[in-house]
């Protein structure tokens, strides 16, 4: 299954359309408006919300838990490394390998793909197309795609 991620370009927060193969709307992601973290709600096609990402307030590392009803929450944390940008998946037995910084990586669970993302140059706004083999693995995957965007959103913006 393939996911097609766009940043809606004028938005005053967090704003993403999710579309499949055939550009039909699977999912849309909303940050909150006026938060001083950076929350994002997964609704899917009806509206319905899908999942909740909640960043960690007073945290010394990005840290991000994912609700998804029926499903225990996932944390996804960056690691403090010097050179390349690792993170900690708990709550699951996948890993991030990869280019992070180029938006092109992996998930991955052993030795089995999960997700490979690369992102799409030469768009008006942020635009990533995510390869996922299992649909069933599709909403928490595209979660940790956008909690890592979200870090290093925070960090562009902060430099």
């Amino acid at each position: 299954m393939k996911l097609y991620i766009q940043q809606r370009l004028f938005s005053f927060r967090d704003r993403f359309d999710i579309y499949d193969e055939n550009y039909e709307p699977v999912y849309s992601v909303e940050g909150e408006l006026f938060s001083l973290t950076h929350n994002l709600h997964v609704y899917d096609a009806d509206n319905n919300e899908a999942a909740f990402l909640e960043k960690k307030f007073l945290s010394f590392l990005h840290r991000f838990t994912i609700q998804i009803p029926g499903l225990e929450p996932v944390e996804v944390t960056k690691e403090f490394s010097f050179f390349r940008p690792r993170y900690r998946i708990e709550g699951s037995d996948w890993r991030l390998e990869g280019d992070i910084f180029a938006h092109e990586y992996q998930l991955v669970s052993g030795n089995r793909p999960v997700l490979s993302i690369t992102k799409k140059w030469l768009s008006w706004a942020d635009s990533y197309e995510l390869d996922i083999p299992d649909e069933e693995d599709a909403l928490l995957a595209l979660c940790i795609v956008l909690c890592v965007d979200a870090v290093l959103d925070t960090e562009r913006s902060s430099n």
